[in-house]
């Protein structure tokens, strides 16, 4: 996708003994403080009441506003939750407070405010929306030493580094390359493969992902093209491929959702009805309407970070849309999800490691281990989620319904 697409993952879209159950989250009213007011805690005074500010960034405004809002209010709805069970770090007891500060969605605007954040002094930062953003306050942080949770990017590259200090609650882009191959093999018992990639960093990225991923599953790699983007509409190196091995599903490894589109109207158009699967470039709503909805139903599958509220049935992902509408008057669309269990994430390292301070927390926040409204949350050492779902589209009747959501397995699992 372009840089001005839905795309923000390269897109432009309990701690160590101390873990909360969910359900203690996501249960109202007795958790959900009205508005933002503070809680009349035993013990608690002005005086002796410590005050813990969390940062939040998000395009509150621009042309991402709608999503910018929501991780605003996820994280205020966070903060609010976290101060009505009268929290306390080390002896004291404490009250969080969220900065939130509003970048519009501008890379200019998001240097600004990150520096802004660092001379508030706040203990920590969540937020942030796309790659290119997030990778440039995640440099002003760490030179600062604030932890960074990012909640609104997929972009491998923002945490590649390995900076120590950034850590990331959904699905990066590699990982949703090795979801899908899973998905391809487990659930479409496709093992037989043409991998065709656009020849950017991040197609690349995606296909050596996705091919090796396949091949530990005992799947091969029937043949790959490489094609730059602008030849895609054409794609003949890429049909007479096709043509020639046969494969029963085709992966495309590109970020631009008008090539992904208008590959998948050429190769209906010459009559390729093999199953196709790609990123969340291909998780176009409209995608019906440029290939012809009979042409790709059920035949074409993509993969997208974070829950998506309005196709979900978990009971605690609903009962958290319950409490979030019944604050906002209007139901979680993308991200919000995320927002919250990251701002819970940060206070919980906080509580464990019995300081505020950044640099005393740091560890404790490596080390998480917590349950949230996504899942599980456990970091690498690159500072990634572990376990952080992507769901998977097709197209039925001109629709795009989730057909499953995907984890990477832990280490009980078989696979």
């Amino acid at each position: 996708m372009n840089s001005t697409s839905m795309r923000w993952g390269r897109r432009i879209f309990a701690v160590a003994g101390l873990a909360v159950a969910t359900a203690m989250w996501v249960a109202a009213p007795a958790f959900a403080a009205p508005a933002d007011a503070v809680p009349d805690c035993p013990g608690a005074s002005a005086r002796n009441t410590q005050v813990v500010r969390i940062g939040h960034v998000s395009g509150v405004t621009g042309m991402l506003a709608s999503v910018g809002r929501e991780s605003e209010q996820a994280a205020r709805m966070a903060v609010s939750d976290l101060n009505a069970t009268c929290p306390q770090i080390g002896e004291r007891p404490v009250r969080f407070e969220l900065v939130a500060e509003d970048d519009g969605h501008d890379l200019q605007r998001t240097a600004r405010v990150a520096r802004k954040l660092v001379k508030q002094k706040v203990n920590g930062v969540v937020g942030h929306l796309g790659g290119a953003s997030t990778l440039a306050a995640s440099k002003i942080y760490h030179e600062a030493g604030i932890p960074l949770i990012a909640a609104g990017t997929s972009a491998s590259y923002v945490t590649r580094e390995g900076l120590g200090t950034v850590f990331r609650v959904l699905v990066n882009d590699d990982r949703m390359a090795r979801l899908l191959a899973r998905y391809a093999v487990d659930t479409l018992y496709n093992k037989r493969v043409v991998i065709i990639d656009d020849q950017t960093a991040y197609g690349l990225n995606m296909a050596k992902a996705f091919e090796q991923t396949l091949l530990e599953l005992e799947g091969s790699v029937a043949g790959h093209e490489s094609t730059p983007p602008e030849y895609w509409g054409v794609a003949s190196g890429a049909l007479s491929l096709v043509e020639k091995k046969k494969p029963q599903l085709i992966f495309l490894a590109t970020g631009e959702e008008g090539v992904a589109a208008k590959f998948v109207d050429f190769m209906r158009r010459r009559g390729v009805d093999t199953r196709m699967m790609a990123g969340d470039a291909m998780c176009l709503r409209d995608l019906p309407r440029i290939a012809g909805a009979d042409a790709i139903e059920q035949s074409v599958f993509c993969g997208e970070s974070g829950l998506m509220f309005s196709d979900m049935s978990d009971p605690v992902a609903l009962a958290f849309d319950d409490r979030f509408r019944a604050r906002y008057g209007e139901s979680v669309y993308m991200y919000g999800a995320e927002v919250y269990d990251a701002v819970n994430v940060m206070a919980q390292a906080m509580i464990a490691a019995g300081s505020a301070e950044p640099a005393r927390y740091l560890r404790a926040l490596a080390q998480t281990s917590y349950t949230g409204i996504t899942g599980p949350i456990a970091f690498d050492e690159r500072g990634d989620n572990k376990h952080a779902p992507m769901k998977v589209y097709t197209y039925k009747k001109g629709r795009r319904v989730v057909v499953g959501m995907q984890r990477m397995p832990t280490e009980g699992d078989k696979k």
